[in-house]
């Protein structure tokens, strides 16, 4: 990722930052792509798996809270993994909590 170094930059731009900041409108930091936007779009139930995975569930506790087989939960996080990139569920709840697409405990309605 690209990051601007604000060191290098002029009075005049640094000023121009802020107002535009305090006029409401983000500057910096660009936008990132979350892993879950796009092409590795999760549907509802993935994205339901993977609130789970992030509260600590087991693949059992998550198929019975969601009515489905521990099979049928392997298949989806093997299917999360597929679509986000990820090579391990965990590193991918790590990093669905970090950047606050997941928050552990709260459901979206």
């Amino acid at each position: 990722m690209d990051s601007f170094v604000y060191k290098s930059a002029g009075i005049g731009e640094l000023l121009s930052v802020i107002r535009s900041t305090l006029a409401g409108y983000s500057t910096f930091p660009a936008p990132v792509d979350s892993v879950f936007s796009g092409a590795s779009a999760l549907t509802e139930e993935e994205i339901q798996i993977l609130r789970l995975v992030c509260e600590a569930k087991t693949r059992r506790e998550i198929a019975a809270e969601l009515y489905l087989s521990e099979g049928t939960v392997k298949r989806r996080i093997g299917e999360i993994l597929a679509k986000t990139g990820y090579d391990n569920i965990l590193r991918l709840a790590v990093h669905a909590v970090a950047e606050g697409s997941i928050v552990p405990g709260i459901k979206e309605e």
